[in-house]
């Protein structure tokens, strides 16, 4: 089994059958397939929602710590994608008030931001800005990245807490403002 040590990863085990926290082999097994499964997608989705790779990174990290911390605990939550999506998103809007008290006293939608981002910053939040631009209303921005995650309605509406009829009215609103958006450019193309 390949142990995570390298800065790609940022779960650090030891090798000798325990990981950093004492966690056992069984629950440190259940972290690498999690996070070899699932980091991306909350990379993704914490881009999206913070627009700082530094701070995604950390906040995904944050995450997986946690879901270890209640592996010790309890058994595996039913979907853990979910579980992780629901911790990750709490996570984000935590340090969002948090930024907010401290700076200006108001919610805004980045938590961090890069003073100066990176090519590849630049490189992953052009096409977020894209989406953001034609969905203003964070809700469905959010939706709109969950579904194209693969979630479900129903994975949606636990991550999100709100109803599944909500996630679909909120899903079909998205649509038809980037159908709106979009229609003018396929007319120039053709």
């Amino acid at each position: 089994m390949t142990h995570p040590s390298s800065a790609a990863h940022p779960l650090l085990w030891k090798r000798d059958g325990a990981d950093s926290a004492g966690h056992d082999v069984g629950v440190r097994q259940e972290l690498e397939t999690l996070y070899h499964a699932h980091a991306e997608t909350l990379l993704r989705y914490s881009v999206n929602a913070t627009a700082s790779l530094e701070f995604a990174r950390e906040a995904v990290q944050e995450v997986f710590l946690r879901y270890a911390e209640l592996r010790q605990l309890e058994a595996p939550p039913p979907t853990p994608l979910v579980w992780l999506l629901r911790a990750l998103r709490t996570h984000i809007a935590r340090r969002a008030r948090e930024r907010d008290r401290r700076e200006t006293g108001r919610l805004s939608r980045s938590p961090v931001a890069d003073p100066a981002p990176s090519p590849e910053t630049l490189a992953l939040l052009s096409e977020a800005r894209g989406i953001i631009d034609r969905l203003a209303a964070p809700r469905e921005l959010e939706c709109f990245l969950l579904r194209s995650e693969g979630l479900s309605y129903q994975e949606i509406a636990k991550v999100m807490d709100i109803s599944v009829g909500t996630v679909g009215a909120t899903l079909a609103r998205a649509v038809r403002k980037l159908e709106h958006v979009l229609e003018p450019q396929e007319g120039a193309n053709r």
